[in-house]
């Protein structure tokens, strides 16, 4: 008896061992809540990188044609590693700028490879929308090896030097794109919101290289946003484990561009949570009824869930619509420049009408906007003076949900930044234009 015991608790301890996930090497990796103003241990941050909301920020939004770079400051000496990166693009309709990762032998230099140095020595991998549609926020992922005899710069069709290429929907998502890059003797793989984008056995980076972090934007000032970069001294996940889970390998696959469509976190997910809870809890009703059990529980939860599933798919649709709005009157606005430029002072009555029109829409928008406001405080008073006592009571007793006001608000405030600040670039131009 007192064998086994002493084998259980060995096996247990062995376990537990074996399940602790791997932790970020801290001296590589920069942490995911930052301090604003205050440095970055072991890296430097360059150019218009800078913390801002606890998050590193390399190009602002807004301000158009800026760089920032984040290089850090210890080498690498690990011989199997995993860089992990958040980060978020938002800007105006047409995409403007990139972004870069490298793990070079030296340091980057300021440069005009998204705010590093051209003929770089080592891997960098770029994310911008190169080879894309111009009007969609989906671009591509592609990666290099540079012995610095490549000048990047004066590429002509930069996707045909790629070694890999995958598309990916980065800008205005919402939320941060994750990407992973492995490498061991032997292997090398990037994967982007955890798929696979290319694997191969044909890459050999040293030792005692630097992991960096750039971006640049142009005239329509995209910005870029790190939320977090870690460096693990091992494959994250484990080969062997990506290889169950994936069922297939391309370990074997020649070292040449390869195109495949990563499609971003989906959101149809988060939306089919409430019906797969309800779903599950219809069959748990029946169930209950066939044992003679009480449903009543069952039902009453099931209700309060389909009036947050019909609230939260009503919120939707009127933020798609929002939207929609907002886009199709910028679109006019660049349409308008567009051809104030092409014809010079000879503006038409046209013109002249669809600007009026144009001035009409930003003015409804900002009503739309004090209306929201005045809803939220209302909404606010209403629930602090009689607060619910279940969820169904909240949404049928005092109307809209509060967070889907406050989060319909923030949304169109933003927008409304988005198409103030084109709005008022391309004013000033088109005034001089008339004059």
């Amino acid at each position: 008896m007192k064998c086994l015991t002493i084998l259980t608790t060995s096996l247990c301890a062995i376990t537990t061992a074996l399940a602790k996930p791997i932790q970020p090497e801290y001296t590589h990796s920069i942490p995911e809540v930052l301090s604003e103003g205050e440095p970055i241990p072991n890296w430097q941050l360059q150019g218009s990188a800078k913390v801002y909301s606890d998050r590193l920020t390399l190009t602002d939004l807004g301000k158009q044609k800026q760089w920032g770079s984040a290089w850090s400051t210890v080498a690498n000496d690990y011989d199997k590693w995993t860089l992990d990166v958040d980060l978020r693009v938002a800007g105006p309709i047409t995409p403007g700028g990139g972004l870069a990762l490298w793990y070079t032998t030296k340091i980057g230099a300021t440069g005009p490879v998204y705010g590093a140095n051209d003929k770089w020595d080592g891997l960098g991998i770029f994310i911008d929308s190169v080879g894309s549609d111009p009007d969609s926020d989906t671009g591509s992922l592609r990666a290099y090896l540079n012995d610095q005899s490549l000048e990047y710069f004066k590429l002509g069709n930069p996707v045909e030097k790629a070694f890999s290429t995958c598309a990916i929907k980065y800008r205005n998502t919402g939320y941060m794109n994750t990407l992973k890059i492995s490498y061991q003797p032997g292997f090398f793989r990037i994967k982007i919101n955890d798929v696979v984008c290319f694997q191969t056995d044909k890459i050999t980076l040293p030792k005692g290289g630097y992991f960096g972090v750039t971006a640049s934007n142009t005239e329509m000032a995209d910005s870029f946003i790190i939320g977090r970069v870690q460096v693990y001294a091992d494959i994250v996940p484990p080969i062997a484990e990506e290889s169950q889970s994936q069922g297939q390998t391309q370990a074997d696959a020649p070292l040449q561009q390869q195109q495949q469509v990563i499609e971003p976190r989906s959101v149809d997910s988060e939306e089919n949570t409430l019906s797969t809870i309800l779903q599950r809890l219809d069959s748990l009703s029946g169930a209950g009824n066939t044992q003679g059990g009480d449903s009543s529980a069952i039902g009453v939860i099931r209700a309060e869930l389909k009036v947050l599933q019909d609230a939260h798919e009503k919120s939707l649709a009127n933020i798609e619509k929002t939207i929609a709005g907002l886009e199709r009157t910028v679109k006019s606005l660049i349409e308008l420049q567009r051809r104030a430029l092409e014809h010079g002072s000879a503006v038409s009555s046209s013109d002249h009408t669809q600007k009026a029109k144009l001035d009409q829409e930003m003015k409804k928008l900002q009503t739309r906007v004090e209306e929201i406001n005045n809803a939220v405080k209302q909404h606010g008073e209403s629930l602090i003076q009689s607060i619910p006592g279940t969820i169904s009571n909240a949404i049928s007793t005092d109307g809209p949900s509060l967070w889907f006001i406050f989060f319909l608000f923030l949304g169109v405030q933003v927008l409304v930044l988005f198409g103030s600040v084109v709005y008022k670039a391309r004013k000033g131009k088109y005034h001089d234009k008339i004059l």
